[in-house]
Parts: C-alpha cells; structure tokens; sequence
C-alpha cells in the first residue's frame, strides 16, 4: 500500500477510500479554530457566533478582510497583553497583600525596600532594570495598541455594511450580519482569548473607562524608600535625630522641605500642540514633533541621599505619593533625549546625500532651527542633571 494511504487510513487493512483520522480530524470544510489549532503567531479563533461555536476554517476565510483582521488583531492583542503584564508582575516582584498587590520595584527599575540600604555615598545601580524595562517597553506597545484599536473602531460601520450587503451561506450566525455586533467594541468582547478568565488580571471591554488601555497596573513609582541609617553617615541633609536609624526609617516625598531645586525636562508629547512658549516656537511649524511639554521635578538631599518629587509631570500636579533617586531620573532623561534624537533623525536623514544637507524636503530651514533651539535646551538640562548625578 503506498506510503500516503497509510498515512490517511486508521485501518491499512481496509480499503483506502474510507475515511481517516487525518480526514476526520483536518477536514477544510469542519475543522474547528481553536487555541490549540496553531501554535505560533495570531490564532483565528472565535466565539463570536451568538451560539458560542467555534469558528470553522470555511467561514473564517469566507468573510470579508476586515473583520478576519480585526478577529486576528484581538485575539493576539489580548494573548500578548496578558503575556506581557505576567511578566511585568514578575519583574517588579508584585506581593499580595489582603486585596492589594504591592510592587517592590518601581516603574523607574529602583527596588522600594533594598535601593537605598547602603551608605548615602555609595551609588548603587538601580536593582530592578527588569521592571523598569518591561513597564517602559508595556506603556510604549499599549500606546501603539490603543491607537490601531481606534482607526479600526473607526471604520467598522462602514465594513459592517458592506459585510451585510455581501453576506453568504457562510456568514450565517456571524454576529455582525445578525447585527448583534454594532461596535468593534462588541465585536472584540466576543473573543474568548479576551474574557474574564483570560485577561491578565485586568478587564478587557475595549472602553475608555477600562483599564485595557490603560498603563499597566503594577507598573507604579515608590512612595517611599526604606533606608538603614546604621550603615552609614544619615544625618547630611536632615538633623540627627531626624535621620537616626531608630527614628527613621524610611524617606517619602514630604522629607522633600524647602527645596528650591527644581530639574525641567523637556519631552515630546503627541497628545498636546504646545511647545513650551517662545522657546521651542521654530519646531510649531517643522514637522517633527507634534507638541512638547515640560516635566518638572523638585530635588533635595534627605538623610544624605538624593531625591526628587514630580512637580508638574506629564500635564499633572504631584499627589506627593511619588519619590524617585535621582540616578533613576537621570536614566528618564537619558531615554527621552535618544527617543526625540531618534525622531529628529528620522525627520532629517532623507534630505541627506553623502554627509551633506539637499534641499530635498519643503520648510527644512524651519526644521533646522528647531533642531538648533531643541539642542541648545537639552544641553541645558543635561548640565543640570548631570550636577546632580555627580553629587550622588
């Protein structure tokens, strides 16, 4: 018998036209796409039907594009959200605590309890990079998700119609030409890879007021840092009863009094149009950033060690629930320079014909001094922070 129908026959002593286990289990027209149909890449699989059935392989290819795509998109958005926050969860050595989950790390990669349990004149690296790196790399992807959910939350009435118009024996059941699904929104929901019990630990409704969008939950700064002052000199910047290891065992952002060192930061912000008054007002017209705001942070030595409170960062006022080391602030700065640099070069290296500037773009002169103003304000604060990095 040849190899083949071997192959396709649970019995190689009958004759080869009956039906196999490969036949019944892989036919086209009735195979099931499920979580465990492939196991790399997007999985196509649905409970979108109002019967809860998996989807056959048939029906999915038979509907249109766009909502293969947006079927494909969910499933893998909500898969790689909850991969993603696990990681983040384990990185920042979340601890349950009665119904809170308490991180030990912050967003920034400091360790809340161990950061600073050395002598204030030793500089420790930040013993947590693994939180630091996963919240950043999270809160970039989630920005990026939230932005493709809405340009097709967009174009879904518009696909739903014509889904309806060109509707098949295959569609039958679908819910968005049974019209149970007016929403990408509701469509998404459907999607079992997304439901209660396999979301992450967060709900996934696809509303502005969930949290699927939202940075991730363990992803938080320190309130405060647990310091051991029997290790060393404490009582530079605090007196020394303030900073004795019986009375204090810890700094939180009130420790910051009367400090009038405050480190601005200049960042690009797609979500605002303004460009810190006259300073940045050659890059309103140059096509490189949409808007840039200007965080600002007060800084002050406590117990020997240096610290900073938000001031004003990212459009808020500080809820004096947020403290950082400065070497961790240096390293925001640090990651915010090389993301604008890396803007500006995309913007720039198409006019550029071996090392030198053509005019090959509209407005490059105004491109130019906004490049110029940017350079000459970052080195400003660089020179800032760098003071205080070398203090610590």
């Amino acid at each position: 018998m040849h190899i083949f129908s071997l192959l396709l026959n649970d019995t190689p002593d009958k004759p080869a036209n009956q039906n196999g286990t490969f036949k019944d289990k892989y036919n086209y027209n009735t195979v099931k796409l499920d979580e465990n149909s492939v196991t790399d890449g997007p999985k196509p699989q649905t409970t979108s039907s109002s019967s809860g059935e998996k989807t056959t392989l048939t029906n999915f290819i038979s509907r249109p594009p766009y909502f293969r795509y947006l079927e494909e998109w969910g499933e893998t958005f909500c898969r790689e959200r909850k991969k993603r926050l696990k990681q983040i969860k384990e990185d920042c050595k979340v601890e349950n605590g009665g119904k809170k989950q308490n991180p030990k790390c912050s967003c920034y990669g400091e360790n809340c309890d161990d950061q600073l349990k050395d002598n204030p004149t030793n500089v420790s690296d930040l013993k947590c990079p693994g939180c630091g790196k996963h919240c950043r790399y999270y809160k970039k992807w989630i920005q990026r998700k939230k932005e493709e959910f809405t340009e097709q939350a967009n174009a879904y009435k518009e696909q739903q119609k014509n889904c309806e118009k060109g509707s098949n024996k295959h569609d039958k059941g679908f819910c968005v030409t049974r019209g149970t699904c007016s929403t990408a929104k509701e469509f998404l929901q459907k999607l079992r890879s997304c439901s209660k019990t396999n979301n992450g630990g967060s709900d996934i409704t696809f509303d502005d007021s969930s949290d699927t969008f939202k940075p991730a939950k363990d992803c938080k700064p320190c309130s405060k840092f647990k310091i051991n002052c029997e290790n060393g000199n404490c009582s530079a910047g605090g007196t020394k009863e303030e900073c004795n290891g019986n009375n204090k065992n810890s700094i939180a952002p009130k420790d910051i009094k009367n400090s009038t060192d405050d480190l601005d930061m200049l960042v690009s912000d797609d979500s605002t149009n303004g460009f810190n008054g006259d300073d940045l007002k050659a890059c309103i017209e140059a096509g490189i950033f949409q808007g840039i705001r200007k965080d600002v942070w007060t800084c002050g030595k406590v117990c020997g060690y240096n610290v900073c409170k938000p001031k004003n960062v990212n459009g808020q006022n500080g809820d004096g629930n947020q403290i950082i080391i400065i070497r961790a602030l240096f390293k925001i700065w640090l990651e915010y320079f090389l993301e604008d640099y890396n803007k500006i070069k995309k913007k720039l290296n198409p006019c550029r014909n071996n090392g030198e500037v053509s005019k090959c773009i509209n407005g490059y002169d105004k491109a130019y001094k906004c490049v110029e103003q940017w350079i000459k304000l970052k080195k400003d604060d660089f020179v800032f922070n760098t003071i205080y990095y070398d203090i610590q």
